[in-house]
């Protein structure tokens, strides 16, 4: 452990000469200030007496733009009390004449942006340690990690300067391009809505228990991937082994029932079904499974390692309602909420779709309208804050079981970029199938009002 407390003895990053010659030429040359108040806030200064003067630069620049200078700033810190709290006139004095030239001012900047930063990370790893000598799980302190880390190097894209016409123009066409490559396709249930899912949304799946998710997402995954080539996906359920979900996509795509494998009720025909399809999947598949406990630092861990050495298409989560966030919260819904919000930043992190599956509280059996609706998510109205597309699954059969037909109605209850309405699916249960029904009795209903 002797590096352990070498690092602890070692001084901590700083520039107390940059930070000073920065704010000099602040006073100096009101020209830069805009540019400095753009990449640096008061936090980025080490020195107490340097955030001060800092908040007095930009407090006189709100009040009097175009007017920012040595007196003005004296006049704010005293104004506000602070003159002595930095050192006096003689300091403020000091600061302005150590400045060798005002034009260096982004050199000065950028050196204390990095101190800033490597503070910051040292502050993390600080955490870390903590935690490390505490009793997180291991998938907790590497998920937390990575998670902070990651924060830290997007600092440069948080305080970019703001986009030009051009830049803006640029980016919107090369995002029509992107998304007539769909990370995802909708697949053929959802194709005459929804034409597939992009990089960086969130599409929440939700229904009462026994209504078809998990069928719904696994045809996402099957009809999205199809005829495509170098195509990887990460399915994570934390209610079935990793068997369980292979069996349910040899249903899928056999059509034997996957009764009959789970009871070992297989003919010798189906055998044969089965062993082609296995076969098939195995090649033009790349889809990962994982159970866990329900930590989202470790699906977040899997899945940022898995798309280190081959980009992920998706990432489906079943579902969130089983999952925990490690730490104290004050309720269930802050935990849910905080789970919402890390998968969310994973699908912007990674660029790839999130595909969460969620269940519907239990107020939907007590209605007579059983169709979902937004209010319906349980534990939680952050997971409609964050989806970008929200599915509301319901199967009237469920409920009716003189109806003929096992028809899966899905509601688009959220499309950040779409419309929403209901559509009419035909749900093969035996085989975890979702399929289109006929096109002429297809169904397709505008809400009264978009809920978007």
């Amino acid at each position: 452990m002797a590096n352990v407390a070498e690092t602890t003895l070692r001084e901590i990053p700083q520039s107390p000469a940059a930070e000073g010659a920065l704010l000099g030429s602040m006073m100096l040359d009101e020209t830069c200030v805009d540019d400095v108040m753009e990449i640096l806030s008061a936090e980025d200064f080490y020195r107490d007496e340097h955030r001060l003067i800092f908040e007095a630069i930009q407090t006189a620049r709100r009040k009097a733009p175009g007017h920012v200078n040595g007196v003005i700033v004296r006049q704010k810190l005293e104004d506000t009390g602070q003159m002595e709290a930095i050192g006096g006139l003689e300091y403020l004095r000091r600061v302005i004449e150590s400045v060798p030239g005002p034009s260096a001012w982004a050199s000065y900047a950028q050196t204390v942006r990095e101190k800033s930063a490597r503070r910051k990370v040292i502050a993390e790893a600080g955490k870390m340690l903590n935690m490390a000598y505490g009793t997180e799980p291991l998938e907790t302190i590497t998920g937390t990690a990575g998670e902070a880390l990651s924060q830290i190097c997007d600092l440069d894209q948080q305080r970019s300067e703001p986009a030009t016409m051009f830049d803006a123009l640029s980016a919107a066409y090369a995002s029509i391009d992107r998304e007539a490559r769909y990370a995802l396709d909708a697949g053929p249930v959802l194709s005459e809505r929804i034409r597939g899912f992009v990089g960086g949304q969130m599409v929440v799946i939700a229904a009462r228990p026994s209504h078809g998710k998990t069928s719904l997402a696994l045809h996402l995954c099957m009809e999205g991937l199809r005829h495509r080539e170098s195509t990887s996906g990460l399915f994570v359920s934390f209610e079935m082994e990793v068997e369980d979900m292979a069996k349910r996509m040899l249903s899928y795509e056999s059509r034997v029932p996957y009764e009959r494998m789970d009871k070992q009720f297989i003919s010798k025909d189906d055998y044969g079904k089965i062993v082609d399809v296995m076969g098939y999947l195995n090649e033009c598949y790349d889809i990962r499974f994982q159970t866990g406990n329900g930590n989202p630092y470790s699906v977040a861990a899997a899945a940022r390692k898995l798309h280190r050495k081959k980009p992920l298409s998706f990432v489906v989560v079943d579902y969130i309602q089983r999952m925990y966030c490690p730490g104290k919260w004050g309720s269930r819904n802050d935990e849910i909420s905080r789970v919402s919000n890390l998968l969310k930043n994973l699908a912007l992190e990674l660029n790839v779709p999130v595909i969460v599956l969620s269940q519907l509280n239990r107020g939907v059996e007590s209605r007579e309208d059983k169709h979902p609706r937004m209010s319906d998510l349980r534990e939680s109205g952050t997971i409609e804050q964050d989806a970008d597309i929200i599915l509301g699954v319901v199967r009237p059969q469920v409920y009716d079981h003189k109806l003929l037909d096992d028809t899966m109605d899905i509601e688009v209850l959220k499309h950040r970029n779409g419309k929403c309405g209901m559509m009419s699916a035909m749900f093969d249960g035996p085989c975890m199938r979702v399929f289109r029904v006929a096109q002429e009795n297809e169904l397709w209903t505008e809400p009264a009002e978009q809920t978007a």
